[in-house]
């Protein structure tokens, strides 16, 4: 009985820590804002020697 008593305060501990957490990570998600870099990156060729060695 003892250790079921502990074991519901500790997981009603770690559920009340959870969302304590996520807050600050919300927040700093909610500041990101639109770089304005061009998304056009140009592609590189992936052909030559280096990279059929590196498909072996």
């Amino acid at each position: 009985m003892r250790s079921m008593l502990k074991a519901a305060v500790v997981a009603a501990a770690l559920a009340a820590v959870g969302p304590t957490q996520a807050q600050p990570n919300l927040e700093k998600l909610k500041q990101f804002k639109v770089s304005g870099t061009d998304l056009n990156i140009p592609v590189v060729p992936q052909t030559g020697k280096n990279a059929d060695a590196i498909r072996e």
